[in-house]
């Protein structure tokens, strides 16, 4: 992994064994994002974002289910990545407008709007570690669980896939992306073999010249 820092930005290049994990809309260690600014997405090695949310529009078929669809409950779920948030594949958390949408994948237009999120960078012990991570979420995307926005989000789907990897032990209560994100700090940071490290900030995402994305964090 290399780190260029300045004092206005971070570039990070996640290798193979580093991933990540963000928690849209916090601001700083201490803040608790409103529960419906809050949002949660790892990263892969290579700096590869991946998330989960659902598809607006698409009701699992009964009428019991459509009126659990207007709460966000028994929803298709879906995985997104960097290139469907720059095609604007209709996804939430998607925002409607394609400029909006910019925001999570530019830190310059992530700045211009405010839009700031918590960022963890994981070293992982071994790539295997890694590895396994990258397949939890391969699994996922092949078969989407569905999307209930109590008991089936984003972070309790990006929870599953850090257990599944067998980098955390699974946790209690973890019903938000700020909640995942303070079990994910205390879990790792004393565990042998990870090191962790936090930053906050407008983050964005750019093409390297190899393969894969690094990440930008501006202050």
């Amino acid at each position: 992994m290399l780190i260029v820092e300045n004092e206005n930005e971070v570039r990070i290049t996640l290798d193979l064994n580093t991933i990540g994990y963000i928690a849209r809309a916090k601001r700083d260690d201490r803040h608790a994002p409103s529960i419906t600014s809050q949002h949660a997405e790892c990263i892969r090695p290579y700096g590869e974002l991946i998330g989960f949310g659902h598809r607006r529009g698409v009701a699992t078929g009964g009428n019991l289910c459509r009126s659990w669809n207007l709460i966000d409950m028994n929803r298709n779920g879906t995985t997104y990545e960097v290139e469907d948030l720059v095609n604007h594949v209709r996804c939430n958390p998607v925002p409607q407008s394609r400029e909006d949408a910019k925001k999570m994948i530019s830190a310059d237009v992530a700045k211009e709007l405010d839009f700031m999120s918590a960022v963890l960078i994981i070293n992982t012990p071994t790539e295997s570690t890694a590895l396994e991570f990258v397949r939890a979420w391969e699994a996922l995307k092949e078969n989407p669980k569905s999307f209930n926005i109590v008991g089936g989000n984003c972070a309790m789907r990006s929870h599953e896939m850090f257990v599944k990897s067998g980098i955390i032990k699974k946790g209690s209560g973890i019903l938000t992306p700020n909640q995942l994100f303070h079990y994910l700090a205390r879990s790792l940071e004393n565990k042998k073999g990870y090191a962790v490290r936090k930053y906050f900030g407008y983050i964005g995402f750019e093409k390297t010249n190899g393969s894969g994305y690094d990440l930008i964090i501006k202050f």
